[in-house]
């Protein structure tokens, strides 16, 4: 996962499966402009959202699908 544009503080990834069920969530500090991180998680199949959420209360979300 990467994302431009942000800048530096405290925030938070929540990742979200289809039914609304917060499924792994983690604070985190950006420094600089850019945020990139891999996650393992162990997702069944199906689809999900990512939601980084930033301190001054912006947030974004972003859609993808888990496959077999």
């Amino acid at each position: 996962m990467a994302i431009n544009g942000v800048s530096s503080g405290n925030g938070k990834v929540e990742f979200i499966d289809i039914t609304g069920r917060k499924v792994f969530s983690e604070e985190i500090h950006f420094t600089g402009t850019a945020f990139a991180r891999n996650y393992k998680l162990e997702l069944n199949y199906g689809v999900y959202f990512v939601k980084i959420s930033f301190d001054k209360g912006e947030s974004r979300v972003q859609r993808f699908v888990v496959e077999e």
